[in-house]
């Protein structure tokens, strides 16, 4: 599958993100994404802040761009997360290894995506108990590059039945379990 040309940008703030740490920037951030989506793809920026979030959709021929400062903070509102999917078989493995929509920044069946930058995802925890920073899931043609992941209660980078994935220079930092957690 060919990357199409992403041309369209916008920058979080401009939605309504305060970056501020306290306001939750959960439907500022998604609605940048989905109006990237919109446009046929594109190019998300968080300008330095830190933003409180809880699951955000990562979609298709989007670019999240992390600056320099900028913080991707999940939430401590259990509330804010998508709960665990419901499968259709009972699953063997434990919660951390089945399940991706619990999680900060979760992507199913998407192509040609990236989150990329010199800021970062901070999990918010102190122990291994709460959301993956990063779940996809059946994506293809995704590239995380550069960024720094800090305070992972779960899987930092959680990857099932993903093919062509590229994860270059990416630092994990102060996690309670697998940095990059590739399955299938």
């Amino acid at each position: 599958m060919k990357a199409r040309p992403m041309s369209w940008h916008t920058n979080v703030r401009d939605l309504g993100a305060t970056g501020d740490g306290v306001a939750k920037d959960t439907v500022p951030v998604q609605a940048a994404i989905d109006a990237a989506e919109k446009q046929g793809g594109g190019t998300v920026t968080f300008p330095a802040g830190s933003y409180l979030c809880g699951t955000i959709h990562l979609k298709s021929n989007v670019t999240i761009h992390l600056s320099a400062g900028a913080i991707m903070l999940a939430s401590k509102d259990e509330k804010d997360f998508d709960p665990y999917e419901t499968l259709p078989f009972t699953p063997v493995n434990d919660r951390e290894t089945t399940y991706f929509h619990y999680a900060l920044l979760a992507g199913e069946d998407v192509h040609n995506a990236s989150v990329i930058g010199e800021g970062g995802i901070d999990g918010n925890r102190s122990k291994r108990e709460g959301p993956k920073p990063i779940a996809l899931k059946r994506c293809q043609h995704i590239t995380i590059r550069g960024i720094t992941i800090t305070n992972a209660p779960n899987y930092s980078i959680s990857l099932l039945g993903c093919d062509h994935v590229e994860i270059d220079g990416v630092q994990v930092l102060n996690a309670y379990s697998d940095g990059i957690d590739p399955d299938s």
